[in-house]
């Protein structure tokens, strides 16, 4: 943060200020990370970034045919490679997932593991969708869902894969997601800096808990920060006129 400046006149009166860096409220975190899946895997004109770009519908209006991620027939694919996943460049602490499909009674998953890493070298199971059964009446290009809550909170992770077991065939492209959201927030381990700025005719001083902090120091998600403002002699703390 960058504090205006809002020093100004008589009397030498301390001003405080309580400031906490909060939580994030959970929310879809898809969108913040960088797809991937083999070369191998992907079905002709698919890409992985398709599955976590918002595009649901690779016919929907400014979509130009892209948007919907697919795999080739899994059979054609190395059983190392029959995966998409999403990571991040800061740990998450993740929810819940929902993997949409359409037409999935025809070309959706049918069963897949999700695993999660901290590292970006190991990946561990977490969960598996079970055997979905798709609609069999499902209405021209409608939209389904399978959501999979963990047990537990994946705490620090950064990356989430989802591992294709198998899938509906009848047509050429299977695994078909037409978006994949994952649910979380930025990891109560990360960090983040504080900058402030001084004013004119006086100081800020920056504490929390554990001492004091200098500016565009880091401290943790959900620290509180007490800013001290303190004018010079012949000044006093004044509210900016917006």
């Amino acid at each position: 943060m960058t504090l205006p400046e809002c020093i100004a006149n008589t009397a030498e009166i301390q001003v405080t200020a309580v400031v906490n860096v909060a939580e994030e409220d959970v929310h879809n975190i898809a969108p913040d990370g960088t797809a991937f899946a083999p070369s191998t895997a992907l079905a002709s004109g698919k890409q992985a970034s398709f599955v976590n770009d918002g595009i649901f519908d690779d016919q929907a209006e400014g979509a130009g045919g892209k948007g919907v991620f697919g795999m080739k027939k899994l059979d054609q694919i190395p059983e190392d490679d029959r995966y998409v996943q999403i990571t991040w460049d800061t740990p998450k602490d993740v929810e819940s997932l929902i993997l949409w499909s359409y037409f999935a009674k025809d070309q959706g998953p049918k069963n897949f593991d999700v695993l999660v890493t901290k590292d970006g070298d190991a990946w561990e199971k977490v969960a598996n969708s079970g055997d979905i059964t798709w609609k069999s009446n499902a209405a021209d290009r409608e939209q389904e869902q399978k959501e999979i809550v963990f047990d537990a909170v994946q705490e620090g992770i950064t990356g989430v894969r989802i591992y294709v077991n198998s899938s509906y065939s009848t047509w050429s492209t299977n695994a078909v997601i037409t978006e994949l959201q994952i649910f979380g927030r930025n990891s109560a381990e990360e960090k983040v800096n504080v900058n402030f700025t001084e004013p004119v005719n006086g100081k800020i001083s920056a504490a929390t808990d554990s001492g004091e902090i200098v500016a565009g120091q880091t401290v943790a998600v959900g620290t509180t920060v007490t800013f001290t403002f303190t004018p010079d002699e012949g000044y006093h703390v004044e509210p900016r006129a917006d």
